[in-house]
């Protein structure tokens, strides 16, 4: 509880030393189809599986369980996707002037219902990985006195990493009160360390919630003149309402476990990757 009078020089308070401390490491393949335009239709997917280790994930000050033994940290990315499977496809519509059907040059039918091109895009992927940290003491305990650094529960006895994770239901009852809600992870697995040791629970231990998404468009090339043209498109983002969250809540509070494992959000902007439901209508000149 009192960390500066146990410090190897306690007249000092914190002494920020830069250096190259840390390593990283990453590897991956791909296995990739493409099939190039003809009959109106390019397609491409790929798969990528790899692996990201490191010791610290960011560009800047470096945590963990102890200064001294920065191989303690060594884990999975906080940013490593093992498995991520993307495709894309834009196929021109049949219908219009130089296509199978509705090939008349001067039909008003042929030049509303005529060159739409759909396009789509497909992505799927694993969840980033997350760590678990405690906080407070077991109910009805003195106190535990903790070491410096990251606090991480132990493992409770005959529990492995695989007993982490819930059969999360994403549509599971009382889903809208964080205090009943379904749980993602089991705050049983869990136990508070002994004080003075740090906990055994690693960094970047379970992968959190995945993600599948989809976009689609439809647009059209309207010629003005020569140099002039218009294009119309409309642009469905996540149409299957199929919504992905957001890390669950990861510090293990025996004395407050409500909230443990809980999602309370999802992922998505506006029209990035993870966007929420969106229909927006485009037109635009081109000259």
């Amino acid at each position: 509880q009192a960390a500066q009078n146990f410090k190897p020089y306690p007249q000092f308070g914190s002494v920020m030393l830069y250096s190259n401390f840390g390593h990283s490491s990453f590897h991956s393949g791909t296995v990739k189809l493409e099939k190039r335009m003809s009959s109106g239709l390019t397609f491409t997917t790929f798969y990528t599986h790899g692996k990201s280790i490191d010791e610290a994930s960011d560009d800047s000050t470096a945590g963990g369980i102890s200064y001294y033994n920065r191989r303690l940290e060594k884990g999975r990315s906080n940013y490593d996707v093992a498995n991520r499977w993307i495709t894309y496809a834009i196929y021109e519509l049949p219908f219009g002037k130089g296509k199978h059907w509705l090939n008349h040059t001067n039909a008003v039918v042929t030049k509303v219902l005529g060159n739409w091109q759909l396009s789509g895009i497909q992505s799927a992927e694993t969840g980033a990985p997350m760590t678990f940290t405690q906080n407070g003491r077991l109910p009805g305990t003195t106190t535990n006195v903790y070491l410096p650094g990251a606090q991480r529960p132990n493992m409770a006895p005959g529990k492995t990493y695989d007993d982490i994770k819930l059969n999360w239901d994403r549509r599971g009852p009382c889903r809208f009160t964080v205090a009943c809600a379904l749980p993602w992870a089991d705050i049983n697995a869990f136990a508070i360390p002994p004080s003075f040791t740090p906990g055994q629970a690693g960094r970047n231990i379970v992968n959190g919630p995945g993600m599948l998404w989809h976009q689609f468009a439809l647009s059209k090339s309207i010629p003005v003149t020569e140099r002039i043209k218009g294009m119309l498109r409309v642009d469905f983002t996540a149409p299957f309402k199929y919504p992905f969250f957001n890390q669950p809540s990861s510090v293990v509070d025996f004395r407050n476990p409500q909230t443990f494992g809980k999602i309370t959000s999802q992922q998505g902007g506006f029209s990035g990757l993870g966007a929420v439901t969106e229909t927006m209508v485009i037109f635009k000149v081109e000259f």
